[in-house]
């Protein structure tokens, strides 16, 4: 449906890779891994806030041009695979 000459793509609960949060995120975690060696909630906090501090809007940039790229290949998918679909059907 198009709203405001946008398109509101709906995306199943689980689809991580189109949600950029969800990939910045996964980055955190991951530094969190990294740079968490007592394992103490204060230590974990600190590590957590220079990881949002470091988080700059290129990398935020990126992300969103990655999932738009993405969104895009996906789309030209289902396309295709809608396209096969119709003809077995037909």
């Amino acid at each position: 449906m198009a709203v405001n000459s946008h398109m509101v793509l709906r995306l199943l609960p689980h689809f991580a890779d189109l949600n950029p949060v969800e990939l910045i995120w996964a980055d955190m975690k991951q530094w969190l891994r990294a740079d968490n060696t007592t394992f103490h909630i204060n230590d974990i906090k600190r590590i957590c806030e220079q990881g949002f501090k470091e988080t700059q809007a290129v990398e935020w940039n990126s992300v969103c041009e990655y999932v738009e790229k993405l969104e895009k290949r996906y789309y030209e998918e289902e396309g295709v695979m809608e396209n096969m679909t119709e003809m077995i059907v037909e």
